[in-house]
């Protein structure tokens, strides 16, 4: 049986490729297990992937992503002043989802925020619903052929004949 152009698109990509690696990557700035293992689910459904910020910069504004969700404490307060104020300076309007309960920090005006409480019974059901929602609604606006278009996803450095070090990146 012939397939299709329309179907040999949209089966180009599986799941872990990270084609326009932003509308595939799903920031997340939080030490809780239980929230990682859901997010890895969600993330594993939908062929994406989630960018945990485990080192000491915050990747929250270099890390291009769909969703940002945020546990302050872990960014410090003067990082999430920076956030804020990147945020309503370039309009920026990704969508942050704060996973924790502190009051009194400013809030970014250009973008959705909705808090969340992670000890709720149902929180990580209603964290991967407005995941997959938002995921399927914006994978609607782009066009079919553009969903599934490769970047580059793994670099790795090469050894060359004369010794020295060349990086290169493999294509999907």
């Amino acid at each position: 049986m012939n397939k299709s152009k329309r179907d040999t698109l949209e089966s180009a990509g599986s799941a872990g490729e990270t084609p326009i690696a932003w509308r595939n990557t799903i920031f997340c700035e939080s030490d809780d297990g239980h929230l990682k293992a859901a997010l890895n689910h969600c993330a594993a459904e939908l062929g994406c992937r989630v960018w945990y910020n485990e080192d000491t910069a915050p990747d929250i504004l270099a890390v291009g992503s769909f969703i940002h969700i945020v546990e302050r404490r872990l960014l410090g307060e003067e990082t999430w002043r920076y956030y804020v104020r990147c945020c309503d300076g370039s309009n920026d309007a990704v969508p942050c989802i704060l996973v924790d309960n502190l009051a009194g920090l400013p809030l970014p005006k250009t973008k959705q925020i909705l808090r969340l409480d992670i000890a709720c019974p149902d929180a990580f059901a209603r964290l991967t619903g407005i995941i997959r929602d938002l995921k399927k609604r914006m994978d609607k606006k782009i066009p079919i052929a553009h969903r599934k278009r490769p970047l580059p996803c793994i670099q790795r450095q090469v050894r060359q004949e004369d010794g020295s070090v060349l990086t290169k990146f493999d294509w999907e």
